[in-house]
């Protein structure tokens, strides 16, 4: 699509009913076809929301479904040109932008919005940084038999997904420290290295991001491959839940080279 999604080609679809419509004798205009195509987009962007597990407040839902994006958002504008340049599962990667965006900045600021476009549009998954620690210690602590395969197959799920949210980087606990570390660098690394288009959302400042791969909260192989592979973006600005003047300049901060020791 020209915003920058795959998009949900819908024609398939419905064309063998348009076709038993005008095979009836009945015909339809061209503005009753595009309503109905419309409603028929609607009703997919629905879809993929719902089994995408991204859950939003009702007015943001309703944005998001009507299919409209407000590039005067800065998360917005900035989900939209990387999804728009980033390598389709299976496709070649010469001349496409990294296939790893990290979204930086406070609460309200519209990256939760953004994200939900884009899975409204390409049918991927939403999984938060405490989902993703659960599943990886499951697989841990598994020893052998259905519970390791099990555990196993719900890890590798999160490898294979074509597009990815994760969400909620940086609010996991002291006590799921070691294993958020661990499971953000899987995830990073097993999903580039299999060409998936991955979406990272943190309240964190690229700032605050970069001093947890310095001080070794995060894997510093971690930080290489966002730094030689990804984008980060920090997305300026005030809530947009609260009345304020919103800077709308994104900004890209470098993380640290090599291994902080």
């Amino acid at each position: 699509m020209a915003d920058g999604s795959d998009g949900l080609d819908i024609r398939p679809q419905f064309a063998a009913m348009l076709d038993a419509i005008k095979a009836s004798g009945v015909v339809a205009s061209d503005e009753q076809i595009a309503a109905y195509e419309a409603r028929q987009r609607r009703d997919l962007r629905r879809e993929a929301l719902a089994s995408s597990g991204l859950h939003l407040p009702d007015d943001d839902r309703r944005m998001v479904l009507a299919g409209k994006l407000d590039r005067t958002k800065p998360a917005c504008a900035t989900v939209a040109t990387w999804a728009r340049g980033a390598p389709k599962p299976g496709a070649s990667t010469v001349g496409c932008t990294p296939g790893i965006l990290v979204l930086c900045g406070g609460m309200g600021t519209g990256k939760t919005v953004a994200a939900a476009w884009w899975l409204s549009h390409v049918r991927g998954k939403a999984v938060t940084i405490h989902e993703a620690v659960r599943t990886y210690v499951a697989w841990k602590r598994a020893h052998g038999g259905r519970v390791l395969e099990e555990a196993k197959e719900n890890l590798e799920r999160l490898a294979r997904i074509d597009c990815l949210v994760l969400d909620e980087l940086g609010q996991e606990s002291d006590s799921d420290a070691e294993a958020a570390r661990e499971v953000l660098h899987w995830i990073v690394d097993h999903r580039q290295s299999r060409y998936r288009r991955t979406l990272i959302i943190t309240n964190l400042s690229t700032s605050d991001l970069g001093d947890r791969f310095v001080r070794g909260i995060y894997d510093a192989r971690t930080a290489d491959r966002l730094r030689t592979q990804g984008i980060v973006e920090q997305v300026l600005g005030e809530s947009m839940r609260r009345p304020a003047s919103i800077d709308t300049a994104p900004r890209t901060r470098a993380l640290p080279r090599g291994d902080p020791s």
